[in-house]
């Protein structure tokens, strides 16, 4: 369950800090991606991790217009 519980932080902090403007969207993004590689060992979880990054970014750019 923790494991989701990161995955729910991560997305959500995209999405409310990005919302705010392109530079802090750019800068929560670059927080977690680098987190990710330093903090994360398992190959699958930091898969998972980026790709929650990155489905973030897309439902991000995609429904703010």
């Amino acid at each position: 369950m923790a494991i989701f519980g990161y995955q729910f932080v991560i997305f959500f902090s995209i999405l409310l800090i990005g919302s705010i403007n392109k530079k802090a969207r750019i800068a929560v993004t670059a927080f977690w991606i680098i987190w990710t590689i330093i903090m994360v060992y398992m190959p699958w979880l930091a898969a998972l991790q980026i790709g929650t990054i990155l489905f973030a970014l897309y439902i991000l750019q995609n429904f703010k217009k």
